[in-house]
């Protein structure tokens, strides 16, 4: 009777320990997550040849596979992104080019970079290409004789969206200049001819 009475116990024991071993290898894993989006500089002038980096941060190592991170702008006509950037394995972050587009006012633009269900999102504010300023060598002539002129911008145009086609407008009559001159990509200025003829009465250019 007391043989029988002993054998659930020889069975129960290595079963206890086999539960045990299997919960503890199940303990969950802690997984690499998104921690932060950055734009660096936070302003720039829109359609100018300035760069624009994006970086996203890993709360830690990616893992060997790396981490693919969904990147999107709220609006496409002012900045846009690639749809994606990766992680490589063991690395912590990634860099990624925003390009922004030339606009009439000032803009802001969100970009948002989303991994693993954690959504991060930054703002990038856009200012207008604008001339800043008009400029006459000599800027005083005699009629008859030519000048230089000079537009200056607030930033040089970039690749992407070209050059930059500037109205000249006014002037007395007699003064001959283009109707526009145009800012080359990489360059701040411009500079045309003003062409005179000879006049009764000292005018100025404006």
């Amino acid at each position: 009777m007391n043989r029988l009475s002993q054998l659930p116990i020889l069975f129960a024991l290595p079963v206890a320990i086999l539960i045990f071993a299997r919960v503890a290898n199940a303990t969950p894993q802690t997984s690499t997550a998104l921690q932060s989006l950055t734009i660096s500089p936070p302003i720039v002038i829109g359609g100018s040849n300035s760069t624009i980096t994006g970086t996203v941060e890993l709360t830690g190592p990616a893992p060997a596979i790396g981490v693919r991170v969904t990147l999107s702008s709220s609006d496409l006509k002012i900045a846009r992104v690639y749809p994606s950037v990766r992680v490589a394995p063991g690395k912590t972050s990634a860099s990624f080019a925003i390009y922004h587009l030339r606009v009439a006012s000032t803009q802001t633009v969100t970009i948002k970079a989303t991994t693993g269900g954690i959504s991060e999102s930054a703002s990038l504010t856009v200012d207008p290409l604008e001339v800043t300023s008009l400029s006459f060598s000599p800027s005083n002539v005699t009629g008859g004789t030519s000048a230089s002129g000079v537009v200056t911008l607030n930033a040089a145009p970039g690749l992407r969206n070209g050059p930059v086609a500037v109205k000249l407008t006014g002037g007395p009559v007699g003064i001959r200049y283009p109707t526009a001159v145009e800012v080359a990509i990489g360059s701040e200025t411009a500079r045309f001819a003003v062409e005179t003829t000879p006049l009764y009465n000292s005018e100025n250019a404006t």
